[in-house]
């Protein structure tokens, strides 16, 4: 068996090959017999997607977040660094298939066609893990008006026009992931899918809260309070896990219980879930630092009261690296539990293809 962690702790990361990130994506794609480009806002909200275009392009002149995050997923743009929760399932589901030896099961109707080892129960498990995503992702496209740069705003009305159409749309996609999870007619599956928004939410609100009380901190300059970076450190760190770790983890849970894999390999697929989509968010980290290196101000690590315990660019950029290549090396060497089989190849591969 191919010793995964060992060679990530005996190269480089600045050394190892290269993948293309796009040709994975269509590799991993033919490997579950799945597109999931098409995953955009246009497929989720079908026959309402032209009314709610109607809105958005009266917020053209008023520059809101929104229009771009509804332009980047109708045009299906990502990120390479931005994880593809879908297509990250299904291969999980794949990779479970052929640890539990699913090609000997026969197909059961409630769960649907079996196509390439995963039951197309599945792979709508695995749709509504991306519309809970991309759900949150138009909810964060909401603005302070209470900043300073909006109150003098000369379109303040139609920012607020935006910020009431970004709950709606937002609303409107976690309306459709809970009715998914009903229509499985799984209480497992509801029960696990509950979860993951509730704690989706939760980790969001409190990321916005604290983000807020941090940027507020700075700005009235307020004396130095170790119990204050501590305080946000742990918390922001619980409402990181909150917002990608436990949701993805539940997502994937949900798929396997559902279609009857055994508990020694939910337990296992579920713990390799944890690292790897740990190990994503720790590559986006890097492509946001690069991009826009303030953000990185209001990381769990990072987050301090005052200038005085500030990080300095270079100490964030170490330290990102650092966090990925501990989340790398436990993901890789979780995959040397699995046969060895193309999904698992195909899971290691993508981990240095989301490299920055």
């Amino acid at each position: 068996m191919f010793g995964y962690g060992k060679l990530l702790r005996s190269v480089s990361i600045f050394n190892v090959r290269r993948f293309s990130h796009f040709d994975l994506l269509k590799r991993a794609e033919l490997e579950v017999g799945y597109a999931a480009s098409f995953l955009g806002l246009k497929y989720i909200v079908s026959e309402e997607f032209s009314t709610i275009a109607s809105y958005v392009r009266q917020l053209v002149q008023t520059k809101h977040p929104l229009i771009d995050t509804v332009r980047n997923l109708l045009a299906g743009n990502r990120d390479q660094n931005q994880p593809n929760h879908s297509l990250l399932i299904l291969l999980l589901c794949k990779l479970a298939s052929e640890t539990d030896n699913f090609a000997t099961k026969p197909n059961h109707p409630s769960l649907g066609s079996l196509e390439s080892g995963i039951y197309q129960v599945q792979r709508d498990i695995a749709e509504m893990a991306e519309m809970m995503f991309v759900g949150f992702s138009i909810h964060a496209t909401i603005q302070n008006l209470q900043n300073n740069q909006f109150r003098r705003f000369q379109h303040s009305s139609e920012l607020v026009r935006g910020n009431k159409l970004a709950v709606l749309i937002g609303d409107f996609i976690l309306a459709k992931v809970s009715k998914g999870a009903a229509d499985t007619e799984s209480s497992h599956v509801v029960t696990e899918i509950s979860l993951a928004v509730g704690e989706a939410s939760e980790g969001n609100y409190i990321r916005s809260q604290l983000i807020s009380t941090l940027e507020t901190n700075r700005i009235n300059s307020l004396s130095d309070d170790p119990n204050i970076g501590l305080f946000t450190e742990q918390t922001l760190e619980r409402s990181y896990n909150l917002c990608s770790v436990s949701p993805f983890t539940r997502f994937v849970k949900s798929a396997l219980l559902i279609s009857g894999s055994s508990t020694h390999v939910i337990e296992r697929v579920s713990a390799l879930s944890r690292s790897l989509i740990s190990t994503v968010e720790s590559c986006r980290e890097i492509s946001l630092h690069q991009t826009n290196p303030s953000q990185l101000l209001l990381h769990p690590k990072f987050a301090k009261s005052s200038s005085k315990n500030s990080y300095s660019k270079e100490d964030i950029a170490v330290e990102l690296k650092r966090r990925y290549n501990r989340n790398a090396a436990v993901t890789f060497d979780i995959l040397t539990t699995f046969p060895d089989c193309s999904a698992r190849d195909i899971i290691y591969d993508l981990i240095e293809s989301y490299k920055y």
